[in-house]
């Protein structure tokens, strides 16, 4: 399960969580990140996002073409996403604010 810490911002401010994920080749890093619900931006569904990029974009400007494996889901309960999270092996206590793992998006 996600933490209290992860859970309160998700409910609180809508705040996105991260992770840094092993990637499938060596020359890149892989991220999933999952964003909340927004009634503000009247997004109404949960977003689960995974992808990887070269290494030497991770700190510059690119653009989504040049994403490696990108997957963007839309799922409609928080149980979902855990599923989700689950079925690809990632434990999702382990998630986090996004500046605390370089996620680059």
């Amino acid at each position: 399960m996600f933490t209290q810490e992860v859970l309160n911002g998700f409910q609180m401010i809508a705040r996105m969580a991260a992770i840094e994920i092993p990637a499938n080749d060596a020359g890149c890093r892989a991220f999933v990140g999952v964003y909340p619900p927004s009634k503000g931006k009247e997004t109404l569904q949960w977003r689960v996002r995974r992808f990887e990029i070269p290494n030497e974009l991770v700190d510059q400007y690119f653009g989504e073409d040049q994403l490696i494996d990108s997957q963007f889901i839309r799922l409609d309960t928080l149980e979902e996403v855990e599923q989700l999270i689950a079925k690809w092996g990632i434990d999702s206590a382990a998630f986090a604010a996004p500046w605390k793992n370089n996620w680059p998006l």
